[in-house]
């Protein structure tokens, strides 16, 4: 698929990183998960400093654990992606994106597209919209840069059903995992019924696919779809923001001090 757009259009670039090892030495605890269970694990992310059997030593990163607005792209500290893998990010593509650590102290576990989602940008007329899910709220400092820009944070629905089938590879909070086609247009699971009731009164028009059957291949709708070309330009969203300040935090220690985006939680709407 990407060949085609590589040869047509003389600047594009075809890179990739350094191939992760995938030996022990990249790893601190290769059986973490199995020796105190998920659970304990989620619950002492944040007070664990945020560490993760993935440890420092190489540049590891998953794309899942991204999402670009414009000229900036929102990285989570995950089990997938380490700092490093920031670090190369931001020396690589530094002259034309900005990226941005995003740490979510109740989520350890992989991917950003199930706790952070754009609906759309702020215009002159309009505020932009952010999802965010209520089970996994990130942290109040790292969404700051949201609230200075004009974009307005939103508490996703929580999903329907928290049940699983025996060989999906996701949380129930897969719900969440949306396809924005633009600033009014949007595709969702079905059977999510109080998403759609959520998105219709945002405006939104919304299309509805059977696709739970993905969970079993450990996503949904965003995480099955890849746009690989967009009819725009790429734009700044987050005009106001001191990057260079934020590139020379020590990201081992400095957001350990802060707490979670609570403002207007609401109340549950499925126990």
């Amino acid at each position: 698929m990407i060949y085609p757009f590589y040869i047509k259009d003389k600047k594009a670039k075809w890179l990739s990183p350094p191939k992760a090892t995938c030996s022990k030495t990249m790893f601190d605890d290769v059986d973490l998960w199995k020796r105190i269970g998920s659970n304990e694990y989620k619950r002492n992310f944040a007070t664990n400093g945020y560490k993760t059997s993935l440890n420092e030593n190489e540049i590891a990163f998953d794309a899942a654990d991204m999402i670009r607005m414009g000229k900036d792209v929102f990285y989570k500290k995950s089990a997938s992606s380490n700092y490093q893998g920031l670090e190369w990010l931001r020396r690589t593509f530094g002259e034309d994106l900005r990226f941005h650590a995003m740490h979510f102290p109740t989520a350890p576990d992989i991917h950003l597209d199930s706790s952070l989602i754009p609906l759309r940008p702020p215009t002159d007329g309009s505020e932009g919209l952010l999802l965010i899910n209520q089970n996994r709220p990130p942290l109040t400092n790292e969404l700051q840069i949201f609230l200075d820009n004009n974009w307005r944070p939103l508490w996703c629905p929580l999903p329907v059903t928290n049940e699983r089938t025996p060989m999906a590879l996701c949380s129930p909070n897969v719900n969440m995992n949306i396809l924005s086609l633009n600033e009014r247009s949007c595709i969702i699971e079905e059977c999510e019924v109080p998403l759609y009731q959520f998105l219709d009164d945002l405006g939104f028009d919304i299309i509805t696919c059977p696709l739970r059957v993905l969970n079993e291949f450990g996503g949904g709708v965003h995480c099955v779809t890849w746009d690989i070309r967009r009819n725009d330009s790429c734009k700044d969203y987050f005009p106001n923001q001191d990057y260079e300040n934020e590139c020379s935090q020590d990201m081992n220690n400095s957001c350990f001090e802060h707490t979670m985006y609570q403002t207007n939680v609401p109340n549950h709407i499925n126990k």
